[in-house]
């Protein structure tokens, strides 16, 4: 009874267990996927902002007027960094973001050391996206001020929650605080640049700066750059998860990918730009954006609106690492460099364990720097900024590899089932092409587990990915010349990718009776099927010789 009892109310908590079959059906279109992915991104303009507050007012006015040039450096870097991780979308569909690039292009180590920076950032995304939101909270109601560390657990047990529950309903619970966030903001920009025409440039207020501690330095302003890039974190998250889309995931990711970025440079640019301009200055218990809300429409419903929206995107920032973490974690157990269990699906489909660990290392630091924003930001430099550099150097050594002699054979090979002539196609395929995908057409419900299962343990998913395709209509010619169209265009490099065809070629004649023709009606297929522009598919025949 006891433990009917227990799992009951974990069921009321988490919800009931999905069956696998459901997995493919917790994909998230775009809209959906920018709330429960971008958060971290779009909410990092709180403290980025505050930090290049902070790091320049102890130069007094002379220092703040460095804020914009900084700024645009970062939105600079955002842009290259955004292009880049879109690369990465194309180039690692199935996720794993720095980790993946890393152990592929520069090695096992330097793709561990990747992973644990990345890991660590995750780790501090939630605590500082908790901290700060907290602390915008604070920053209306003074009075919770003592009471950062309390009230930032028990958001942070809330968000975990959410996440256990499962996929679609984190998208779904995210929507709502992240377009509010993005609505509030861009209005308190347009408002800023009407207040702008009309009053003009203005010089910050003594009245919040601090006395001049420090004369202004370019080691000043380096430090406070690194610490205003902290506006970059999140930015990976989208290419993490990629297989969370709806198909095409590549396409859909890069889409996303690209509106994320643009979102992060108008709210970065645009609160940096008119703070300065207008001179906006803090004190001790206000966030930067906090004065400026309140410079623009004083302390009514319109300020405590946008002091609740820039609480309710940090709180929800955290979903980027209840995303990101668990997946890089699984995929770590998966290489046997983390615990197994790192790498089950939970009964709600997420990974459960890795959500749990992640909010108890992210509650620890919250209780040991005492829920101290300003404190906490300088460990981003472990996680996210070692982690991008070996992303980007790992994307490096990947084009150069791509533009080798191999980098136009891209190969697509039909497989029924795992054995000898498979594997021997497969061998040659990889011989002619570093870009070869083998595709199993599910015919028959509920069989492709097991041909997935002996592919892994035949090792033939280190040679090349197994991509499943449903037939709802038992067909295999047409879902296959379908999936080849969706490749070239996802590609969209001007080639049609080529097929490479295993097939059997029997002792005797009269063996052939015993075998269905399905190579010989593919190839049917894909000779007489006429494209545009002249393009021609190339088809390659591997025989496999039978014994007699």
């Amino acid at each position: 009874m006891g433990a009917m009892a227990w799992r009951h109310v974990r069921e009321l908590i988490i919800g009931s267990p999905l069956p696998s079959t459901e997995l493919a059906e917790k994909r998230l279109d775009n809209f959906r996927a920018l709330a429960a992915l971008s958060p971290g991104a779009l909410a990092s303009v709180a403290y980025a902002n505050q930090e290049i507050f902070l790091g320049l007012a102890v130069a007094g006015a002379v220092g703040l007027a460095y804020s914009w040039p900084i700024a645009c450096v970062i939105a600079a870097l955002l842009g290259l960094l955004s292009l880049s991780y879109m690369q990465t979308i194309e180039a690692y569909p199935a996720g794993g973001g720095s980790y993946a690039v890393a152990l592929e292009n520069l090695g096992t180590l330097v793709g561990l050391i990747a992973a644990a920076g990345l890991l660590i950032d995750y780790v501090l995304n939630v605590a500082v996206s908790l901290t700060a939101g907290v602390e915008a909270l604070a920053s209306a109601f003074t009075v919770l001020w003592p009471h950062r560390v309390a009230i930032s657990l028990f958001l942070l047990g809330i968000i975990m929650l959410i996440n256990l529950r499962g996929l679609h309903e984190t998208g779904t619970a995210m929507t709502v605080p992240v377009y509010l966030f993005v609505a509030t903001y861009l209005v308190m920009i347009a408002a800023g640049v009407v207040t702008a025409l009309v009053d003009g440039p203005a010089p910050p207020s003594p009245l919040n700066l601090p006395p001049t501690l420090v004369p202004l330095s370019v080691f000043l302003v380096l430090r406070t750059f690194a610490s205003g890039a902290t506006a970059l974190t999140g930015v990976e998250a989208i290419s993490n998860a990629v297989p969370v889309f709806k198909p095409p995931e590549v396409r859909h990711a890069r889409q996303t990918m690209l509106v994320m970025a643009l979102l992060m440079g108008v709210l970065f640019l645009g609160t940096v730009g008119i703070t300065q301009y207008l001179g906006i200055t803090a004190g001790s218990e206000e966030t930067i954006l906090s004065a400026l809300a309140r410079r623009l429409f004083g302390s009514g419903p319109l300020y405590l609106l946008i002091q609740s929206s820039t609480l309710l995107v940090l709180v929800v920032a955290a979903n980027t690492s209840f995303t990101g973490f668990p997946r890089v974690a699984a995929l770590m157990a998966r290489d046997g460099f983390l615990p197994r269990q790192l790498q089950m699906l939970g009964e709600r489909l997420v990974y459960s364990n890795g959500v749990i660990l992640l909010a108890a290392l992210a509650g620890l630091l919250i209780v040991l720097f005492g829920g101290d924003t300003h404190r906490l930001i300088p460990l981003f430099a472990v996680g996210a900024f070692l982690a991008y550099t070996l992303s980007q150097a790992g994307m490096v050594g990947h084009w150069l590899r791509e533009s080798g002699p191999h980098r136009h054979p891209r190969i697509v090979m039909p497989v029924a089932g795992v054995h000898q002539g498979v594997i021997v196609a497969l061998q040659y395929a990889r011989l002619i092409s570093d870009r070869v995908e083998a595709v199993y057409v599910e015919l028959e419900p509920g069989s492709s587990p097991a041909i997935q299962e002996k592919w892994r343990r035949y090792g033939l998913d280190a040679v090349a990915p197994l991509v499943v395709i449903p037939s709802p209509y038992r067909s295999f010619i047409g879902p296959f010349l379908d999936y080849l169209d969706q490749v070239d265009a996802e590609a969209d490099d001007g080639q049609l990718t080529g097929v490479l065809i295993p097939e059997f070629v029997p002792a005797r004649w009269w063996h052939y009776l015993l075998h269905n023709q399905t190579a010989w009606l593919l190839k049917t297929a894909l000779l007489h099927r006429r494209h545009r522009q002249g393009k021609t598919r190339a088809i390659i025949d591997v025989p496999f010789h039978l014994e007699r």
